[in-house]
């Protein structure tokens, strides 16, 4: 949809800072694997990464808001037969991020998924929250990921610059089989965080199968 990367600025608006760091918002001290963004994973293109945690002995993992952002759409769906939801947040600099595969919530996001989305059915299209939701890094999103009935532990984390495209969008031929839109704004977030975690998270292997730490967007 196209409001979900539209960004229009309005007003006196903020610069990001010159070496935004991107706080975790998970423990990594848990992380057994890194999902990379920029690749296909189960047969369908992802613009996003993410995080597994294999060793953990059941669904219970806490994520955090990295960034003071709005909560600007959502989603509740069933997938495999369990309700999973996925929210995209935007700072006020134009850096969007989205997190998927988020299992029960916080409160106060449980609230806004009550007053803001429809039913859950098998439909993972979004929804805008109008008004948009005021957050603040640190904030409890939720506190289990992934699929319990599967003991799949894990949830994707996308990170986007919506001030330029990333150098992927200048190939036609690359955006013509990309059709999301995000796509042309995602990031190697892995290098968006601070020095020691990066660091950490380079040395974990990659978390698919198939592709491992090949991306896209990612050196």
């Amino acid at each position: 949809e196209d409001w979900e990367t539209e960004y229009k600025p309005v007003g006196n608006i903020p610069p990001c800072p010159d070496q935004l760091v991107i706080p975790t918002p998970t423990d990594l001290a848990k992380v057994t694997s890194i999902l990379y963004p920029g690749q296909y994973r189960g047969g369908n293109y992802k613009a996003h990464g993410g995080f597994r945690l294999d060793n953990q002995p059941n669904n219970e993992v806490t994520v955090h808001i990295p960034l003071d952002a709005e909560l600007i759409y959502g989603s509740r769906h069933y997938q495999s037969g369990e309700i999973q939801y996925l929210f995209g947040f935007r700072t006020p600099c134009g850096i969007e991020y989205r997190f998927d595969h988020l299992l029960p919530l916080a409160p106060r996001f449980q609230k806004l998924v009550e007053k803001h989305l429809p039913p859950p059915t098998e439909d993972s299209r979004t929804t805008p929250f109008n008004p948009p939701a005021p957050v603040r890094a640190g904030e409890v999103v939720a506190t289990e990921v992934g699929f319990r009935n599967s003991k799949n532990v894990s949830f994707d984390f996308g990170v986007y610059d919506l001030r330029q495209k990333n150098k992927k969008a200048s190939d036609p031929a690359w955006v013509a089989r990309h059709e999301g839109k995000l796509a042309s704004y995602a990031v190697c977030w892995l290098e968006w965080l601070s020095p020691e975690n990066t660091a950490l998270i380079r040395s974990l292997p990659g978390g698919d199968w198939q592709s491992g730490k090949q991306g896209d967007f990612c050196q």
